[in-house]
């Protein structure tokens, strides 16, 4: 009887320890997906983020060469001015010259 009741239990031990090995492969499986998919997502974030340093780059170039071309075009606008300005006076001169020999 003692015999039967330690081969029982040998049994049970044995179908515990498979379900055991079992529960951890299957934990292992999942694991690995998991991992898997968490380094996708870290390669597709990596790239996201490359792409977004690139563009963020050329934005900020295009920000330089456009605010390169508004100061010159200020500088022109100002030596337009400038000129106007000038012409003008001399314009006023030669009115004034002109009202003064009438």
């Amino acid at each position: 009887m003692a015999y039967m009741k330690e081969k029982h239990d040998n049994e049970l031990t044995k179908k515990a320890s498979e379900q055991e090995s079992n529960n951890v492969a299957k934990v292992q499986a999942e694991s690995k997906k998991t991992a898997e998919r968490f380094e996708t997502k870290l390669r597709e974030s990596h790239k996201t983020i490359q792409q977004l340093e690139r563009a963020l780059t050329a934005q900020l170039n295009l920000q330089s060469e456009l605010k390169q071309t508004n100061i010159g075009n200020e500088e022109q606008l100002r030596a337009r001015l400038k000129e106007n300005e000038e012409l003008e006076a001399k314009l006023r001169d030669l009115s004034r010259q002109l009202t003064k020999k009438d």
